[in-house]
């Protein structure tokens, strides 16, 4: 999420400068944690719906997942919408890389496999959903 946010103010190419604006923006992303742990706004998380924390949550890995499609299918997919992002997956799925597709797919089955495996394996050890 840094290295995009900081790609759209500066190119990456500019390493100095690209390094200086990942610092600064984490900086600044800390700096906006501690005041809000300092005035307790942690309880502004309970003002808002399951719903809509589950919307949240879903349209985030929406957007994460598309931004790694191009390292799935093996070519270049410019940024832009979901609906472009696919469209364009789509109308070049005659460029994709069967490797790339491969390691991806592998990747995917062996996460869920492994979470599936310490459901059964270790039930009293509770890992958080995220991994």
């Amino acid at each position: 999420l840094v290295a995009d946010s900081v790609s759209e103010i500066v190119h990456p190419t500019r390493t100095d400068e690209y390094c200086q604006a990942a610092v600064l923006l984490s900086a600044m992303v800390g700096v906006v944690h501690l005041l809000m742990a300092a005035v307790r706004a942690d309880f502004m998380v309970s003002l808002l719906s399951d719903p809509v924390l589950a919307g949240f949550t879903s349209a985030a890995s929406l957007l994460i997942g598309l931004s790694q499609l191009k390292h799935v299918v093996g070519f270049d997919v410019p940024r832009g919408s979901a609906v472009d992002m696919i469209r364009h997956a789509v109308a070049h799925v005659g460029e994709l890389n069967p490797w790339a597709l491969g390691v991806g797919a592998a990747s995917f089955v062996s996460l869920k496999g492994l979470k599936t495996l310490n459901r059964r394996a270790f039930p009293w050890l509770r890992l958080p959903e995220q991994l």
